[in-house]
């Protein structure tokens, strides 16, 4: 039997960054009640997807040049979109009339 592995390259982790995004000092908490439609995709595992293209660059060119750039653009998206960085909340009590929800504060980061 072939050896699956024998063709597979290797990852290398050059660096991890947190991003968040842009501070905004008049809202410290952000809540986003979760609806009946998204109650059934609470019980199904979460899906990661990580995609890998050759980059004809040296790494330091790519952390000096690519980095920064991606990382801004992400934070600045992040800012519209805080639901992605949030954290999920899920009430203990179940005889509480409090509904699952997503809450952002402004520590939070992807």
């Amino acid at each position: 039997m072939a050896n699956i592995a024998a063709g597979i390259n290797m990852v290398t982790v050059l660096e991890h960054h947190r991003v968040s995004p842009p501070l905004d000092p008049s809202v410290t908490v952000k809540l986003l009640p979760l609806t009946f439609f998204d109650m059934m995709w609470l019980t199904l595992p979460p899906l990661s997807r990580v995609y890998f293209y050759d980059f004809p660059c040296s790494t330091s060119q790519f952390r000096e040049m690519l980095v920064p750039p991606l990382e801004r653009s992400l934070s600045l998206a992040l800012k519209y979109y805080f639901p992605l960085c949030g954290n999920l909340i899920i009430p203990t009590n179940l005889t509480s009339n409090i509904t699952p929800a997503i809450r952002y504060s402004n520590d939070d980061s992807v």
